[in-house]
């Protein structure tokens, strides 16, 4: 499934979101991953935004 790259609002979004939620949580939001099904942070899931490699 190809997913169209993230705009400047949605990357600032995530990027605040990481910042101020996720780290401050004990960096709970950084390790979710390790838990989640589709290896997402929160701030991933909240932007709707996947890390890629190829």
């Amino acid at each position: 499934m190809t997913r169209p790259t993230p705009g400047w609002g949605k990357a600032i979004g995530r990027s605040l979101f990481a910042g101020f939620i996720s780290a401050n949580i004990f960096y709970l939001g950084y390790l979710w991953m390790i838990w989640d099904g589709q290896n997402q942070t929160w701030h991933d899931k909240v932007a709707d935004t996947y890390v890629v490699t190829e």
